[in-house]
């Protein structure tokens, strides 16, 4: 698998070229406050690990298939309605259609905007 990096600039979007990237976080407004941004763990890369990167790539598999005409919209629909990924606590992740943000679902079965560092640093203290 080709490592899979990820960045803030192109909204997530999976890159395999350039050096790892730095996040440019700018504050943003959610439930109950301002998100700041996340601490980036010292052996943190920038890099996608798994199973997010898997996850990425699927999800941009499927955009392109859909975009070239091999996937109609119900087939991509469906697709993207499946794609989901867990992390090492449990939750469900998955990247939104038209967004391509992150999403983690909450206990109440809500979906949550979440930077995709939370879960990869889920079950290490980090990502709480």
């Amino acid at each position: 698998m080709p490592k899979v990096r990820f960045s803030k600039k192109n909204n997530g979007e999976a890159s395999d070229v350039g050096a790892p990237r730095k996040f440019d976080l700018a504050p943003m407004t959610v439930a109950g406050g301002t998100f700041l941004g996340t601490l980036r763990a010292d052996e943190d890369d920038g890099e996608l690990r798994e199973p997010f990167a898997s996850l990425m790539v699927r999800f941009n598999e499927i955009i392109t298939s859909r975009a070239s005409g091999e996937m109609s919209d119900e087939a991509a629909g469906r697709a993207l309605g499946e794609l989901m990924c867990q992390d090492k606590s449990g939750a469900s992740w998955t990247i939104g259609a038209t967004s391509r943000q992150w999403y983690r679902r909450q206990r109440d079965g809500s979906w949550v905007a979440t930077p995709v560092e939370y879960g990869m640093n889920a079950g290490s203290g980090l990502g709480r």
